[in-house]
């Protein structure tokens, strides 16, 4: 499963709601500084094992989305992050 998230969602950290297999839904803690593509495991989530028992663990890829269009402001403060080299 993927899930998009924003820029600053990704450098700065955050909680997603994700739904699982089930139909719940569980909170997933992104790190500070996630890059796109990175690939988070939730441990026991996943497809049921034959035996019934116990169950596989879920993925999810977190794909990083760039804003296509932003206003002045947000131009003036994606400016200022590349000044101090971010």
């Amino acid at each position: 499963m993927s899930r998009e998230i924003s820029f600053s969602q990704a450098a700065l950290g955050d909680e997603l709601e994700v739904p699982t297999l089930e139909g719940n839904k569980i909170l997933l803690t992104v790190p500070a500084g996630t890059e796109s593509g990175k690939i988070l495991r939730i441990s026991g989530k996943g497809i049921p094992h034959f035996s019934g028992y116990s169950r596989g663990n879920m993925y999810i890829e977190l794909i990083v989305t760039t804003p296509k269009r932003l206003n002045k402001k947000q131009k003036e403060l994606l400016e200022q992050l590349k000044k101090e080299g971010i």
